[in-house]
């Protein structure tokens, strides 16, 4: 089956070409010999077991990249580097955060993916100019409702944890847009979650999802993938979503649609929704009847993969 992407533009504090940045250094000892003109430091990628401690004479360091390590433990020290802005710690193997992180008041841009991660502190919230928070790929079981007041945050990435609910007050986020929760155990969505008025992106594909009613209200909303969770019920409210561009409802429970409030849907180009759902025979001949002006016949039809968060890109 082919493949596609959308691309979900999401914010990015580093150049693309990074080497060229000024005041880009891979090399510690190099830094070492220019301590005042170090702001980027990437030591990526080297083995480490730890996070030295001479990054302390970097007075300026406002991104740090550790990713790719042997790191285990954050030291306490890494809430001095008061001007930090991106903090990458890429597949370490780190199960914890310590409280002095909470600290980096400046910190925009907090990436931790793959880890050993169990939890996320309550002090969360002290990151107040936090907007892209991306724990990709740990063991998280639950969220904090300190996270709810990260009032400045846009891109959440909590892909592939063992989260089974979300904070009641998770609408108080008044600035996301793009929420990742693909693969975990999700069963119910809070109410809150109708009040995100810019959320434009929400994966939840792969929970266990079962009631779409807080979702007809998010107006802004261009992409919805739902397949494979427990979906048994989609009313005519679906059509309220005038700005949905991508709909993947497959893999669920469904044995009927609301397909005369789909077509309303203008700009919606891509819907996925015939595999794994409980449509009888003659009623999927009906919605392909509906639908196939707008939308490829069954065999042609392509998933649509969202896709990863566009972070900034590591340096070699």
């Amino acid at each position: 089956m082919r493949i596609i992407l959308i691309l979900l533009v999401l914010p990015a504090y580093l150049p693309l070409n990074a080497q060229d940045a000024i005041g880009y250094f891979n090399n510690l000892q190099q830094a070492l010999k220019n301590p005042e003109q170090v702001k980027y430091l990437n030591l990526s990628s080297n083995g480490m077991d730890k996070i030295p401690a001479e990054i302390l004479q970097f007075k300026n360091l406002q991104r740090l990249d550790m990713g790719d390590n042997d790191i285990a433990v954050i030291p306490d020290f890494i809430g001095e580097l008061k001007y930090l802005e991106y903090l990458r710690l890429d597949n370490n193997p780190i199960e914890k955060f310590p409280v002095s992180l909470f600290t980096l008041t400046q910190l925009r841009h907090l990436r931790s993916k793959g880890n050993r991660l169990t939890e996320l502190p309550s002090q969360i919230d002290q990151l107040g100019n936090l907007t892209i928070l991306d724990l990709e790929g740990n063991n998280i079981n639950s969220l904090p409702d300190a996270l709810c007041n990260l009032r400045r945050l846009q891109v959440i990435n909590l892909i592939s944890n063992r989260i089974d609910q979300l904070p009641e007050r998770f609408g108080n986020l008044d600035d996301i847009r793009t929420v990742l929760l693909v693969n975990n155990r999700i069963n119910q969505l809070p109410s809150s979650i109708q009040n995100l008025r810019y959320l434009e992106a929400l994966h939840l594909s792969g929970n266990r999802i079962k009631s779409l009613a807080f979702l007809y209200k998010l107006k802004s909303l261009k992409y919805l993938r739902l397949e494979n969770n427990e979906v048994d019920n989609m009313t005519a409210e679906i059509g309220q979503l005038e700005n949905l561009i991508d709909l993947n409802i497959s893999h669920n429970k469904l044995d009927a649609l609301p397909f005369e409030q789909l077509l309303k849907l203008k700009r919606l180009s891509s819907l996925q929704y015939e595999e794994g759902n409980n449509f009888t025979p003659q009623y999927k001949l009906k919605l392909r009847r509906y639908f196939r002006k707008r939308y490829p016949a069954p065999r042609q039809q392509r998933a649509v993969q969202p896709r990863q968060p566009v972070f900034p890109r590591r340096a070699s």
